[in-house]
């Protein structure tokens, strides 16, 4: 999973950071599948 630098994550609209943290949950439940 990418790890993007703080800053940038800090950034996004809550919007964003909600859907991002939807892909982050997804990769992970994929890659302990």
């Amino acid at each position: 999973m990418t790890r993007w630098p703080l800053r940038d994550v800090l950034t996004l609209t809550p919007d964003e950071a909600e859907a991002w943290l939807d892909t982050a949950c997804e990769l992970e439940k994929r890659l302990s599948a």
